[in-house]
């Protein structure tokens, strides 16, 4: 005789009612049911670490209302965060050189001439013209810049050159690398990285430097007996009345090289400055103060 088979319905709320009387009953009397936690833990916990992880990102990156992505970074937003930290790293970079010229510049000694009646003005290269020998500046006559002004490196006391023209907002650098500068000829100094005294600078040796097609600065006729003092890496200052005072024992470069000439009685040496003045990005105006009215100072 067949066998009636069992009503799916009917076991479901056959389990249904034992799930409530346990879940009622005493604990005492549900002990037993902890037997079986065991054996199926065994099964369900090699799937229970994965599932977790994927319900936790999948909640994490879409939101349930909008749909939209929520907690993941796209590629442009970390490219952007890296320019970003970059550009920090840079300017830190920056400022810890700046730091370092200043340190070292006090550890050799401070020239014996600064002149106080100067104003100093950080202004931004904004433009240049090689052709021309210039680069120009955010500062002009709004600003109190003019003919004149002495342009420093930030980073250091090495000279860019001379300020020839200014508008009300930005000012033109003539480059002390430029064979057309006026005028051609800069006197230095050589003088050594050793602590700087006034003596350093009483006894150097003398050099006449003219700006060369390659960017150096070039004396073809140094006296032998004052090219004998000189040493490549030494470095160069200018000590020149023609120059304004507020450019005076600024660096000029470095003796990279001292070359025999057709006369045994002169050498040939070239300076090369330790910046590339038309590439940098700020300068130091180094402006005049006007006198005051009854000459006070």
């Amino acid at each position: 005789m067949a066998r009636n088979a069992p009503n799916p319905r009917a076991l479901l709320s056959a389990t249904i009612l034992v799930l409530v009387v346990l879940a009622l009953a005493p604990t005492r009397f549900t002990r037993w049911v902890g037997w079986f936690r065991n054996p199926l833990m065994i099964l369900v916990a090699p799937l229970s670490g994965p599932l977790a992880a994927l319900s936790s990102r999948a909640h994490e990156a879409v939101d349930p209302e909008t749909d939209d992505p929520r907690g993941l970074v796209s590629r442009e937003d970390l490219q952007r965060q890296l320019d970003e930290a970059n550009q920090v790293s840079a300017r830190a970079l920056e400022r810890v050189r700046e730091l370092e010229s200043l340190v070292t510049e006090y550890q050799r000694g401070v020239p014996p001439y600064r002149d106080p009646a100067v104003r100093k003005l950080e202004a931004a290269r904004i433009g240049v013209n090689l052709s021309a020998g210039t680069i120009d500046v955010s500062r002009g006559s709004r600003d109190g810049v003019t003919v004149g002004s002495v342009a420093i490196a930030r980073r250091s006391q090495h000279l860019v050159g001379i300020v020839t023209s200014v508008g009300p907002r930005v000012s033109t650098v003539h480059l002390i690398t430029d064979r057309r500068l006026d005028p051609p000829l800069m006197v230095g100094l050589v003088v050594s990285d050793d602590v700087w005294k006034e003596q350093t600078f009483t006894d150097a040796p003398r050099c006449q430097l003219k700006a060369d097609a390659d960017g150096t600065l070039v004396d073809g006729a140094v006296p032998a007996g004052a090219a004998d003092r000189m040493q490549t890496g030494h470095l160069v200052v200018l000590s020149d009345p023609s120059w304004p005072s507020a450019a005076q024992y600024c660096i000029l470069g470095r003796i990279t090289r001292i070359e025999p000439t057709d006369s045994p009685h002169y050498r040939k040496v070239v300076v090369t400055p330790q910046v590339d003045v038309s590439r940098v990005r700020s300068v130091i105006l180094n402006i005049p103060e006007a006198p005051r009215a009854g000459g006070a100072p």
